[in-house]
């Protein structure tokens, strides 16, 4: 967050950027941030949902059964489940460095500019 706002002092305190540059840059740093809380929310329940899957591995509800004519069983849906959710958080920590590293190079750039 540090990075954005020197970025974002950079480019207002800056008089070779344009009034137009000014805006799309506020424009596309207030989507980045955006962009960063969406993906800090979901990695934030995705974990909160898996722990709540845990329990429900341990929990044995007693009138609750999947019939025994499925191919699947409660453990193998709920592993599908953790798995999937770890697939996806993986994915947005990716996206969070990719990101990152992103807006250092470019803020990089506007400094120099």
């Amino acid at each position: 967050m540090s990075l954005v706002d020197k970025a974002r002092t950079k480019v207002d305190s800056n008089p070779s950027y344009t009034q137009e540059e000014k805006v799309e840059t506020q424009r596309r740093i207030s989507a980045l941030l955006e962009e960063v809380s969406d993906n800090m929310k979901f990695l934030f329940f995705s974990f909160l949902f898996v722990v709540f899957i845990m329990i429900l591995e341990i929990w044995d509800v007693p009138d609750l059964s999947l019939p025994a004519t499925v191919w699947y069983n409660k453990f193998s849906l709920l592993n599908a489940v953790k798995f999937s959710i770890f697939g996806l958080s993986v994915y947005v920590i990716y996206d969070l460095l990719i990101g990152t590293f992103g807006l250092n190079k470019r803020v990089e750039d506007m400094l120099r500019r």
